[in-house]
């Protein structure tokens, strides 16, 4: 089976662009090899819920469900209001995957005609497949074709020149970007998840890639795996907070960075003594995640969380 989690907190993250595309280039037999996992922050909503239910169908298995408990965001959090938390989404998803292989897929997002099959061949690699992207104006699909985009000089992929269209070239950890990527599921969770106290800031993806890195897992880039992304979209909702601090080159992103480069593992201590792993057993036995012990102060200067504005 192979896990694709869609992770989502807008009002309109174009779900149906997603969903057509995969419905095109997808036939039966591979459906069944299918389970799409929404992490969505608004997905309490009976309203969100039937939303989402009308556009999935009977097409695939899927859940869809709010990002677990945590202190950045939902109604456990600890600040005021919700803070950009992708690492605890995207655990989420890591947390309720049953597929040996795991894929993340960006929201205003459309799949290119080559992308499934790429990922299937992913699926019998050792490798972690980093995808590629597009980011574009003008966006228009209709039941999963594009039928109009223009490619804008901040929208391209700066790894593209490097790849291949007829398959993946080998890369770097650091090449790994949220925006697509795929890997063996059991990758993941020996890194203990992606870092949480990446968590108000952002960088988890990269920070990912070179922790899987220093455990000797090995990278390709494949261009096929491409999803166009609208741009526009991408401002009609408010951004969540997120913040930097510090002064580069002493800042909170080149202390993770730092911390990245001499690991092969994520701390997350908040999630308990058997980290990841011990979250998927006890969502396996009880379809319920607990709220985390922790963090209550930023682990980059003490900070209380409950007073970050």
């Amino acid at each position: 089976m192979i896990s694709i989690c869609y992770i989502t907190s807008r009002l309109d993250p174009k779900v149906q662009w997603f969903l057509d595309s995969l419905d095109m280039l997808t036939n039966d037999a591979d459906k069944s090899e299918i389970e799409i996992i929404f992490i969505d922050r608004l997905a309490k909503g009976t309203e969100r819920q039937r939303d989402f239910f009308e556009v999935v169908g009977k097409r695939f298995r899927y859940s869809h469900v709010t990002p677990k408990p945590c202190v950045w965001q939902g109604d456990d959090r600890l600040t005021a209001e919700d803070w950009f938390a992708a690492s605890n989404a995207r655990n989420t998803g890591l947390i309720m995957a049953q597929g040996e292989t795991i894929a993340f897929v960006d929201d205003l997002s459309v799949l290119t005609g080559q992308w499934w099959k790429a990922l299937k061949e992913s699926t019998g690699s050792t490798r972690v497949t980093c995808g590629a992207y597009r980011k574009v104006k003008e966006l228009r699909v209709d039941n999963g074709n594009i039928i109009h985009s223009y490619l804008y000089a901040g929208g391209a992929d700066n790894r593209w020149q490097y790849g291949n269209d007829n398959g993946p070239v080998p890369c770097e950890g650091n090449w790994l970007y949220g925006c697509s990527f795929s890997c063996p599921t059991q990758y993941l969770i020996d890194v203990n998840g992606f870092d949480e106290a990446c968590d108000g800031m952002g960088f988890e993806d990269c920070i990912m890639g070179i922790r899987l890195a220093n455990r000797g897992v090995q990278f390709q880039y494949d261009r096929r795996l491409l999803t166009y992304e609208s741009e526009e979209d991408h401002h009609l909702d408010k951004i969540m907070r997120r913040t930097d601090k510090g002064v580069s080159p002493h800042d909170k992103s080149h202390a993770i960075l730092d911390k990245a480069r001499t690991t092969d593992r994520a701390e997350n201590f908040h999630l308990g003594p058997e980290g990841i792993a011990g979250l998927r057993k006890i969502y396996a036995e009880s379809n319920l995640i607990p709220f985390p012990e922790g963090p209550t102060h930023d682990w980059f200067d003490g900070q209380l969380i409950a007073e970050m504005i």
